[in-house]
């Protein structure tokens, strides 16, 4: 599955039944009703699942992104 990001918390994950087309992936910073701040991750494709497979994709590309800047912050160091 090809993932692209667009902007930060913003981006594009391929659809595996229609090669070509992409789903938009967002991560988003909500308040509840208490004012404490949490996070979503939301997906425009029609699938019912949540999170659905773009989602997951993109969150595992998302922690391995993160890891490597971690290592490379440590060997800086």
């Amino acid at each position: 599955m090809i993932i692209n990001q667009i902007t930060n918390g913003n981006y594009e994950a391929e659809s595996e039944s229609r090669p070509g087309h992409f789903y938009n992936v967002r991560y988003l910073t909500k308040l509840d009703e208490m004012g404490s701040m949490y996070f979503k991750w939301i997906c425009n494709c029609p699938s019912r699942k949540q999170p659905c497979k773009h989602i997951l994709a993109v969150t595992k590309e998302f922690q391995a992104m993160d890891a490597q800047s971690a290592e490379r912050d440590e060997t800086q160091y």
